[in-house]
């Protein structure tokens, strides 16, 4: 599973130097995210869910993401 995201990220330009945003809940799925992120080489940066719209915007400006995986439907 962390090697078709990683795969999949890369696809997309994702690799050193490249921040990856991770907003999901505590599960087996966060686990292969966190892991397909560092395999396609970029650092993960951690958005967790339940925090407020506000301060979620705020930490994915100031980190200038460039991806964000997520569990949450589209």
């Amino acid at each position: 599973w962390s090697r078709a995201i990683a795969r999949e990220l890369i696809r997309l330009g994702a690799g050193t130097e490249v921040r990856v945003g991770v907003a999901m809940q505590r599960s087996a799925a966060l686990v292969a995210s966190l892991l397909g992120v560092l395999r396609a080489g970029a650092a993960y940066v951690p958005l967790d869910p339940s925090y407020p719209a506000e301060r979620l915007a705020h930490t994915v400006d100031d980190s200038q993401l460039r991806f964000i995986v997520t569990d949450a439907p589209s």
